[in-house]
C-alpha cells in the first residue's frame, strides 16, 4: 500500500516540481521514497512497507531484462499462489514482494493476468521498448488513480492533490460533481472528480498511453456477472462461510501487525470470526465511542470479541475539535462527502497507527452486496405484493412477510421506505431531489441525472438495486473516503467483502438475502454457526454513530453557519442559493434528520471550496520512515 505519482510525455516542465508533488502524498507512504527518470517518463513512489520490508520491495521497480518499470499502490493478496504458478512456468524471482509478482505477471501474461489477480490496486507500468505507459485500477475501484492530459504530457497519481502540486491551475471545482453530491448524494461514481480537469480512471479498467497521443486508450477487463438461470438451491450460509474464510485468509498475509475495525455489527463481526479462526493470537480490534455518555456500539463490539477471544480497544473520538478535524479530513479526501462516519473512522485510524498496527481489516461493501439497507426490504416486499396480486402467493404469505419486516424496521419506517421505492409518476414532483435541484445556481431545465451503471440483463429488481448501490450510487463514495482516511494515517485498509469471488457469487447465484424480515441472511447464518448467535439475531443497525446534529446546531458549528448566512462572500454561494440554504438550516435546527444530513454536505463542500482557494503545505511524515530516500530523482531498484 503506497502512493504513486508520475508524468509521461514532455517531462521537462515538471522535473523541478516533481519532488513537491511526491511530498504531497507522503502520508500514503511514510516508510520510504523512490523516484525514477527515463526519457519521456517520471515515476515517483511513497512506500508503506507491508509485504517484504527489505529493499527488495522498494519502488519504482525495474525488470533488468526489459527495462520495464512499475510503480504500484495496493496489495495482490494471492501473490504467493501467482508466484508459484509463474515459477512453474520458468519465471524467476529476486524478492518476496507482491510488487515483483505483479510486474512479472504483467510481462508473462499481459492483460490476461487481470482475471488471476485477487487484490486492490492502482499501478503504472512503463515499457521503454515500445514507449508505452499502462495504467490500471482494481475491479471495484478500492484504490484511486487520477489523471490529466495537458496536450503534451499525461499526469497521474493516487490523489488529486499530487496533480495539483504539479499543475496548480488544476485546482478548479467541478460544478457537475458538486451538483451530483448536493442533489443526488452521489460522488466518485464516474470518471469525474471534484476538480474540473482531473479525471478518475474507472474501476476494472486498464488504459494505455504513448507520448504524443491525445488521449488514453481504455479497456474494461471485468464486469458484474449475469445471473444464473437456475433457482438458488445451496446453503447460503455454508457457501458464504467458505468464501469469507478464504477472503480473510488471504488478507491476513502481512509482514507487519494486523488489526480490525469492529462496530459489533454483522459485517465486522463476521470478519472477526473468520480472522480469529485463522490466528493463533487474539485479534486486535478497535471500536469508536464518543465519551462515557455516548458509547455507540461498544457493548456489541465487546460481545463479539468475548465470543472470539479477541482484544478490544475503545477509541474515544473527541467533540471539541470536530471542525478542525473535518478540515483535515476534507483535505485528505480532496473534496466534500456526505457521511459523518468519517469522524469515528479518522479516530480509529489515528489510534491504530499510534499503536503500531498499520493494517486493518474492515467490513465495507457488505451492505451493498448482501442486502443490508432498508430499501432492499421495501423492494422485496413490493415484489411480494405483485406476486400476491398475480395469484402466485397467498395473502397470508404476504401478511407474514410484512409482519416480519415490521419487526426489523417498524411500521412507520417500513411504510416510508415502501412509499419512497414505489412512488408513481404523479408523485415525482414531491421528490426531495427537486427541492435540492432548485437550490443550485445557474442550473436550467429538468433535474440532471448523471450516467448510471447498467446491470447485466436478467437481474431481478433487488439485484438491480444492489448493482446500482455497489457500482454507482453508494459504495464508490464509501470506498473513496475509506481509502483517503486510512491512508491519511499511513494505514492499509483491507476489505474482505470486496473479494471478487464473493461479489461474483452473490450476483451470479442470487442467494436469499432477506429472510423473516432480517437482512443479510448469509452473514447471520455464518455468525450463528461460529458462536455469535446474539449478534446474528440483531435487528438494529448503528454502525459508528456521530453527534453531527449537535455539532452543526450548537457551539462553533452553529456560529460558523450563522456567519456564512450573514455574509455574501462565501464560496458556497457561487453554487447554492443562500436563501435556500437558510431555509434548510432552519429545518435542521428543528431536529429534522434529513435536513441535518444535507446541511452537513453543504458544510463540507464550503470547507473544501475554501481550502482549494488557499495553498496548503504537504502533510508531515507519519512515524519513523524505514529506508527513507531523500527527495530527488534516483534510480529505480532493478530485479
Amino acid at each position: 500500500m503506497c502512493g504513486i505519482v508520475g508524468v509521461a510525455g514532455e517531462i521537462a516542465p515538471y522535473r523541478g516540481i516533481f519532488p513537491a508533488a511526491l511530498a504531497s502524498i507522503v502520508h500514503r507512504g511514510p516508510d520510504g521514497e523512490g523516484t525514477m527518470e527515463l526519457p519521456k517518463v517520471l515515476f515517483g513512489h511513497r512506500r508503506l512497507a507491508i509485504i517484504d520490508l527489505t529493499e527488495g520491495g522498494h519502488q519504482p521497480m525495474t525488470d533488468a531484462a526489459t527495462g520495464t518499470v512499475i510503480t504500484f499502490n495496493g496489495e495482490i493478496f494471492n501473490y504467493r499462489e501467482l508466484r508459484t504458478e509463474l515459477e512453474q512456468q520458468g519465471v524467476r524471482f529476486r524478492s518476496s514482494s507482491d510488487t515483483e509478482v505483479l510486474l512479472r505477471a504483467f510481462l508473462h501474461w499481459r492483460t490476461e493476468m487481470f482475471s488471476r489477480l485477487n487484490g486492490m490496486w492502482a499501478f503504472a507500468i512503463w515499457e521503454p521498448a515500445t514507449a508505452t505507459l499502462t495504467l490500471s485500477r482494481d475491479r471495484f475501484g478500492v484504490k484511486p488513480l487520477y489523471w490529466h492530459h495537458d496536450g503534451s504530457a499525461l499526469l497521474f497519481g493516487s490523489e488529486a492533490k499530487a496533480l495539483i502540486a504539479l499543475k496548480p491551475s488544476l485546482a478548479k471545482p467541478n460544478s457537475d460533481a458538486i451538483y451530483d453530491l448536493v442533489v443526488n448524494s452521489r460522488s466518485h461514481a464516474s470518471q469525474d472528480s471534484f476538480y474540473k480537469h482531473i479525471i478518475s480512471l474507472p474501476p476494472a479498467t486498464t488504459a494505455t498511453y504513448r507520448p504524443g497521443d491525445t488521449d488514453l486508450r481504455m479497456m474494461r477487463y471485468w464486469n458484474y456477472p449475469a445471473p444464473d438461470d437456475a433457482a438458488y438451491s445451496g446453503d447460503s450460509g455454508e457457501e458464504f462461510g467458505a468464501l469469507i474464510d478464504d477472503s480473510v485468509r488471504l488478507r491476513l498475509r502481512s509482514d507487519v501487525p494486523i488489526g480490525l475495525t469492529l462496530s459489533g455489527g454483522l459485517d465486522s463481526s463476521a470478519i472477526l470470526a473468520a480472522a480469529q479462526k485463522q490466528s493463533a493470537a487474539p485479534v486486535r480490534c478497535f471500536t469508536s465511542v464518543y465519551g462515557e455518555s455516548e458509547r455507540g456500539e461498544e457493548r456489541w463490539a465487546r460481545i463479539a470479541t468475548e465470543a472470539c477471544g479477541a482484544d478490544l480497544e475503545a477509541v474515544v473520538a473527541g467533540h471539541q475539535d470536530w471542525l478542525a478535524t473535518l478540515g483535515d479530513i476534507v483535505h485528505h479526501m480532496d473534496g466534500p462527502g456526505y457521511s459523518s462516519a468519517v469522524f469515528p473512522l479518522w479516530a480509529i485510524m489515528k489510534r491504530a497507527r499510534a499503536s503500531g498496527v498499520p493494517v486493518l481489516l474492515e467490513g465495507q461493501g457488505a451492505d451493498e452486496l448482501l442486502g443490508g439497507y432498508p430499501h432492499y426490504t421495501a423492494i422485496q416486499l413490493a415484489a411480494a405484493v405483485r406476486t400476491t396480486l398475480s395469484g402466485k402467493t397467498s395473502i397470508a404469505d404476504l401478511r407474514r412477510a410484512f409482519t416480519a419486516a415490521k419487526a426489523t424496521f417498524g411500521a412507520r419506517g417500513l411504510a416510508a421506505w415502501m412509499l419512497r421505492q414505489n412512488v408513481g409518476g404523479a408523485l415525482k414532483r414531491f421528490d426531495p431531489k427537486n427541492a435540492r435541484h432548485r437550490m443550485m445556481r445557474d442550473v436550467e431545465g429538468s433535474l440532471q441525472e448523471s450516467a448510471r451503471a447498467t446491470p447485466p440483463p436478467g437481474y431481478t429488481p433487488l439485484q438491480k438495486a444492489l448493482h446500482s448501490d455497489h457500482s454507482d450510487t453508494v459504495l464508490p463514495s464509501l470506498l473513496h473516503y475509506g481509502d483517503a482516511i486510512s491512508m491519511a494515517h499511513g494505514i492499509e485498509a483491507r476489505l474482505p467483502f470486496m473479494d471478487y469471488r464473493l461479489v461474483e457469487w452473490a450476483f451470479r447465484k442470487h442467494p436469499p438475502l432477506i429472510v423473516d424480515g432480517k437482512t443479510k441472511a448469509p452473514i447471520r447464518s455464518y455468525l450463528a454457526a461460529n458462536g455469535m448467535q446474539a449478534i446474528a439475531e440483531r435487528r438494529d443497525k448503528l454502525g459508528y454513530p456521530t453527534a453531527i446534529a449537535r455539532w452543526i446546531n450548537t457551539g462553533e458549528g452553529r456560529v460558523m453557519i450563522d456567519d456564512w448566512l450573514a455574509s455574501s462572500n462565501v464560496p458556497l454561494w457561487s453554487f447554492i442559493e443562500r436563501s435556500a440554504v437558510a431555509r434548510l438550516v432552519a429545518k435542521a435546527r428543528t431536529g429534522d434528520s434529513t435536513a441535518i444530513f444535507h446541511t452537513y454536505k453543504l458544510v463540507v463542500t464550503n470547507i473544501w471550496l475554501m481550502q482549494i482557494g488557499t495553498a496548503r503545505a504537504p502533510s508531515p511524515p507519519i512515524g519513523n520512515a524505514r529506508g527513507h530516500r531523500s527527495p530527488g530523482l534516483t534510480a529505480a531498484v532493478a530485479i
